[in-house]
């Protein structure tokens, strides 16, 4: 089970939210057995990082562009974790919603504060997205940004330790 700053203590998969997971693998929202090779998650992970450095370039020309990209490197690390263990969300509505809600069901109390922020930051960015009068500022990006760093470094991390479900 992960420890109080997130990290998985033995090597698998996590103890921990396996019946979530088998009830959204029963209801169909996530497909078990997918493939991945264990350099195209650490790709997937590259590229999260590369995300929020563009955010961060683009925080004072694009802030609403900053946000996006920002909240898809987040997203991207939670697909990697999932990957891992053979799992991923099926496409459709909520998608992005159910895959935040699957990684989150596997950590522990304390782990799980780490991945919050991103269920606050798809609704702020989907504000943003379809909401013309929504206002992203930099300051936005200045808040959030840290997290998603975390996010993506501590899903680095556990995703090395990971099995399949």
């Amino acid at each position: 089970m992960p420890s109080d700053d997130g990290d998985i203590t033995k090597p698998g998969r996590w103890p921990q939210g396996a019946d979530v997971i088998e009830e959204m693998i029963a209801d169909g929202i996530l497909d078990r057995g997918v493939f991945a090779n264990p350099a195209d998650i650490e790709a997937m992970l590259d590229d999260a990082e590369t995300h929020l450095d563009s955010a961060s370039a683009l925080r004072d020309s694009d802030p609403r562009a900053a946000y996006s990209v920002m909240y898809s490197g987040a997203r991207k690390a939670l697909n990697a974790a999932l990957l891992k263990q053979g799992l991923r969300v099926k496409g459709g509505e909520g998608g992005h919603k159910h895959l935040y809600e699957a990684v989150r069901a596997q950590l522990g109390t304390t782990a799980s504060r780490i991945v919050e922020p991103v269920d606050r930051m798809r609704r702020k960015r989907n504000q943003a997205d379809y909401d013309a009068g929504s206002l992203i500022e930099a300051a936005d990006i200045d808040e959030d940004l840290p997290k998603a760093r975390v996010i993506v470094t501590k899903v680095r991390t556990w995703s090395r330790r990971l099995g399949r479900f």
